[in-house]
């Protein structure tokens, strides 16, 4: 394990996005809508969908910084993903607060007073066909001006790689998830494919967590998952640059 690991693992834990400690990512029991705006620039970024979105919030923030003049606005919700299916958690069955685009999209809608220059979502993986249009049902709403980003889920384990690193630290790589596991390729092609037909940009890091054969928790000096299915925000800070080549690509 490298001496000069980030996060170490003793923070991994807090190694959130802001949106957490600010209070601007909503649990599954939440059914407000939040608009949580960083910057005050004329132009603006849109950030939707569950965790995995949210995930991704310190490479787009990171990428607005660096355009200037642009406000960054988010709306995520555990469990809420970017599709027009119904979600329910272990607890109690789905409600419409659960809904992706959340039965409450037009609200969130009202309270633009044009539309996002931007507009980035992802979602955890979910095996069902309905996920692929759902994403066009949300996105699609705005105008056809309008950049859409949808970013490939990235790879899930089955325990969280921190705790197996804890345990492995002469020798990480066992810790190491075997691709054809961690990873859908089917789903994710069907996926891009769909993003695609539909005027969209679909972002895909497969190859920046995958190799070959397998996916492994550390690259560098950074420890790329916070949880089963999570990456760190410093790894995602070091995707930022590869996810800002993507969008300039498909301008």
């Amino acid at each position: 394990m490298p001496g000069n690991l980030r996060p170490p693992l003793a923070d991994v834990a807090a190694d959130v996005p802001v949106l957490y400690p600010d209070d601007c990512h909503l649990d599954t029991a939440q059914e407000q809508v939040q608009d949580c705006r960083y910057g005050a620039g004329s132009g603006a970024i849109a950030v939707f969908g569950d965790s995995h979105a949210a995930q991704w919030f310190p490479a787009i923030s990171d990428i607005a910084e660096k355009r200037g003049d642009t406000t960054m606005r988010a709306y995520t919700k555990s469990s809420c993903p970017a599709a027009d299916v119904t979600v329910s958690n272990n607890v109690r069955p789905a409600i419409d607060g659960e809904r992706a685009c959340w039965m409450n999209w037009k609200r969130i809608r009202r309270s633009w007073s044009s539309s996002p220059a931007m507009f980035t979502t992802s979602s955890r993986r979910m095996r069902r066909p309905a996920s692929r249009p759902g994403r066009r049902g949300c996105s699609a709403r705005f105008s056809d001006s309008v950049m859409r980003v949808v970013i490939a889920d990235t790879a899930s384990f089955p325990a969280p790689p921190p705790t197996f690193v804890s345990d492995n630290v002469m020798d990480v790589t066992r810790c190491d998830g075997p691709r054809s596991r961690a990873l859908d390729p089917a789903l994710t092609e069907a996926e891009g494919a769909a993003v695609t037909r539909e005027g969209g940009l679909y972002a895909d890091f497969t190859k920046y967590v995958c190799g070959a054969d397998r996916c492994p928790v550390i690259v560098h000096d950074l420890l790329v998952y916070r949880d089963e299915n999570h990456l760190t925000t410093e790894f995602v800070r070091y995707l930022a640059t590869g996810l800002d080549e993507q969008i300039r690509s498909g301008l």
